[in-house]
């Protein structure tokens, strides 16, 4: 398991980046309001990874131990791909934060899909 550092907020930085971008899955071709609203995007969804990086730290979180189990047994990309999905489905904020925290635990950098097109 890899443990969140502060020096970290690049990696937290780069997973919201991509998590916003991810959504809008149209050509970028931005104004100035575009800019600003997504840029307003990325500060909230890296509060957001720094929290589940934050929640990692604590010995049981906040995952109950069958979740942590079944997210454990998940392979990289079907935990990244779950998590896009379950953000696309607005499903239980608390659901993607777990999501979130596994990526976190497991150190992933990128996750965005190898077949991720435009």
């Amino acid at each position: 398991m890899k443990v969140p550092k502060e020096s970290d907020d690049a990696w937290y930085v780069s997973l919201a980046v991509q998590t916003v971008l991810q959504e809008q899955l149209t050509e970028v071709s931005l104004n100035r309001l575009e800019i600003l609203n997504l840029a307003e995007e990325v500060q909230i969804e890296t509060l957001r990874f720094k929290e589940a990086a934050e929640t990692v730290k604590t010995p049981s979180g906040k995952v109950i131990p069958q979740m942590r189990f079944i997210l454990a047994h998940l392979q990289d990309d079907h935990l990244t791909s779950s998590y896009f999905e379950a953000r696309s489905l607005r499903l239980d904020a608390e659901f993607i934060q777990m999501l979130r925290c596994e990526i976190i635990r497991r150190g992933i950098k990128e996750i965005l899909s190898e077949d991720f097109e435009h």
